[in-house]
């Protein structure tokens, strides 16, 4: 009797053993999965589903990021507005869909034009905004900007129904010459 004791004692260790080992792979699957989950979440609240550039709320977080560290370091910061000239016409035009090809174009290109640590974001329907940090004269951000006019005013933008040009504005503020708080930089 007592051999079997022993015996049995052993088998449900093996069997606890192995249960806890298969919670241990649940529970790190359960993690893994939840992380994808905060990540698909943080894309939907931070992200534009259409063209994958930063929202508005990114965009203000990211332009107060930047107005800290130029602050800190003494360095300017331009913000870019752009918005699409008579944008309805071209939903007119084209329906809904042409114009959502349009505005990833858009997108595709702005992003394009700038370096890696600027940020572009889709603001609103046909109104981007962009973020030019460390810049060392407020004639750069103007260079910036008239080459995004340029690369839209010389090279149309392809749809499956032929192509547009597109006209573009692009309004300009540069901290801390026109405003050192985040409204007025937008707002000028």
């Amino acid at each position: 009797g007592h051999y079997e004791l022993v015996s049995q004692k052993d088998k449900l260790l093996l069997q606890i053993q192995s249960a806890n080992e298969l919670l241990a792979q649940l529970n790190i699957e359960l993690a893994k999965a939840m992380d994808q989950k905060d990540i698909q979440i943080d894309r939907i609240v931070h992200y534009d589903a259409l063209t994958g550039l930063p929202n508005r709320a990114l965009f203000l977080d990211r332009l107060e990021q930047e107005l800290a560290r130029a602050h800190r370091d003494e360095q300017m910061v331009a913000v870019l507005s752009i918005n699409l000239v008579r944008f309805k016409h071209v939903n007119d035009s084209f329906g809904y869909q042409g114009g959502d090809q349009v505005l990833k174009q858009v997108a595709d290109r702005l992003t394009g034009q700038l370096r890696a640590c600027d940020t572009v974001a889709r603001i609103a329907g046909d109104e981007f905004g962009v973020v030019l940090t460390e810049i060392r004269n407020s004639r750069y951000a103007g260079e910036v900007a008239q080459k995004i006019i340029d690369s839209f005013a010389h090279n149309p933008i392809a749809l499956a129904d032929g192509e547009i040009f597109l006209m573009i504005t692009v309004g300009i503020s540069i901290y801390p010459v026109d405003g050192v708080e985040k409204s007025n930089l937008l707002k000028n």
